[in-house]
């Protein structure tokens, strides 16, 4: 999904660039992360690769594996103490890359 991620920031950022009436840079976007691929360590990692990789921003869901579509019965969610824990990883991701590589 990263390497996607890739090929989507490039042409987002190629396409603001050929546009001389664009005075904003880049053209944001926000990235699917998933579950953030575990726990949240993982959810930290996904998170830094999306930011590598260009995106703006990034979602990441609490269903616990596997997923079920939103209107199927039988969902559940992850605890709200891993929920919590993800979310903190994933601002200290995005902390520790602006502190590396400016906002």
């Amino acid at each position: 999904m990263i390497n996607a991620a890739n090929y989507v920031a490039e042409g987002l950022s190629s396409a603001a660039l050929e546009d001389p009436s664009n005075k904003n840079g880049p053209i944001p976007c926000i990235a699917d992360g998933d579950t953030g691929y575990g726990n949240s360590m993982n959810a930290k990692r996904t998170v830094k690769g999306y930011a590598r990789a260009g995106m703006g921003g990034i979602m990441i869901e609490d269903q616990i594996a596997p997923k079920r579509c939103g209107h199927v019965a039988g969902k559940s969610v992850i605890p709200f103490e891993d929920a919590v824990m993800r979310v903190k990883a994933a601002c200290d991701a995005r902390d520790e890359y602006e502190e590396q590589f400016g906002k």
